[in-house]
Order: structure tokens, then sequence, then C-alpha cells
């Protein structure tokens, strides 16, 4: 199986914080790779390194390939979507900006009826939820390879987290899509990955291949540093 992304001893500085400590990992094409932990524990920033959008005052060293012809495309956590545009000229905004692709503004309203209903209203008057669909919808304009999502379930209801693991499911089958996720809340990796990287305190200390569901509270004690776990050590 090919890998759409791999890193390899990424270690991020800012300033006195060392917020990754020389990381490896890879994301195999047309599986969904979760990075999970809480918050600082670096996985916001290595989303960041393999968006090639770090910050310039970050100190990097290591390396972030992407496969020939892969096409990275971001969801973060903040600053997702112009709120003094309507939806339509947010759609419109990322179609112009980014390279063609087979996805079209009317696809992601298919896939995101509330954006349709929405279409004409204020980005900033949406929902979270809605504004999330949003960011995600313009994000699959131009038809990226791999979709990174920074903490996609942070702050919404339930059912609309539920909603939008559903679509991504779908669409992952449909556009035959990578994913690379960061996520706080084990709850919802079984509906986002198939594989997991634990994080703390910018290390992976676990990987877990497989089966995302199966281990939720022995993921969620490891996040809160109640389990003893050796740096890079791997279960199925």
């Amino acid at each position: 199986m090919t890998d759409l992304l791999t890193v390899r001893d990424l270690d991020v500085r800012y300033g006195p914080i060392h917020a990754v400590r020389a990381i490896a990992f890879a994301v195999p094409a047309g599986r969904a790779t979760a990075l999970v932990g809480a918050n600082g524990a670096g996985k916001s920033t290595t989303l960041l390194a393999a968006a090639s959008a770090l910050p310039r005052e970050a100190r990097v060293s290591g390396s972030v390939t992407l496969a020939a012809g892969c096409t990275p495309s971001m969801v973060p956590e903040r600053d997702k979507i112009f709120g003094l545009l309507t939806v339509a000229e947010n759609l419109t905004a990322a179609d112009r900006q980014r390279a063609k692709g087979t996805v079209r503004i009317d696809d992601v309203l298919g896939w995101f009826p509330r954006l349709a209903e929405r279409r004409r209203s204020l980005a900033g008057n949406l929902s979270g939820g809605e504004q999330q669909m949003l960011a995600i919808g313009m994000a699959l304009i131009g038809s990226p390879s791999l979709l990174i999502l920074d903490e996609p379930t942070l702050g919404l209801a339930v059912p609309i987290i539920e909603r939008i693991c559903e679509t991504l499911v779908q669409l992952r089958r449909k556009l035959d899509l990578t994913l690379l996720v960061a996520e706080a809340e084990p709850t919802w990796l079984p509906h986002l990955a198939d594989d997991i990287l634990v994080m703390t305190r910018g290390s992976i200390v676990e990987t877990i291949r497989g089966s995302a569901g199966r281990h939720p509270d022995h993921i969620r004690n490891t996040i809160l540093g109640l389990n003893t776990v050796t740096a890079g050590e791997s279960r199925a």
C-alpha cells in the first residue's frame, strides 16, 4: 500500500516550547489516521506541518514528504471560514483559489443539504455544525487526495457530529479520500479513523492499527496519563 504522507523525525519548537518531539509515522493511501491526545499534545502542530502551514517562528527539523501527485487540503480548528461572506461566496472563493478537480460547488451542496438551504446566509451567522460542514466543503473543492481535519467534532452537538462522521465515511468511499485527523475525544474514533496514533507531550506513545473502536477506555486512560506505555508501542 502506498503511503501518501511520510513523516520522519519531525521536531517542532516555538521558542522554549517543544511542541513536537522527533515523531515518525506514515499515512497509507485510502486509510484514515487519527492523532489522538489532550490539548497541548502536539496534534495541531503536526497537522500544520503536514499541510506545510507552520508559522514562520516555528523551528523545524526532520521531514514531511507527500507522495507524487498527492494534493492535501486542511480544515483548521479555527478561522476556517469567511464570516462576512455568504455560504455561496465562501464556496466560490474556495473554487477560485484551488486547482480545478472533479468536485464542484453543486457537489458540496448535495453532500451537505443544510448548506444548500443556507447558501445566501452569512457564514458567520451559521451554527457551529453548519460552519464545520462549510469548512469541509471548501476543503473538498479542488478534489484533494489527502484531507486534513483538526478537531472536527470540537464543540458540536452529538447529532451534528454523527451526521458529519456519516458524511465523511461516504465521501471517503466516493472520492477515494485519505484522512489525517486530530481528535481529543476517543468516542468518535470508530467513525473517523482506521489507525490511531496516541500523542502525549509532543511524542507518539502508542500506535493502534485497525479496529479503532476496540480500545476506547485504554486510549482515554493513556491520554490522561493513567496507563504506562512504552513510546512507540503498537497494538492491533
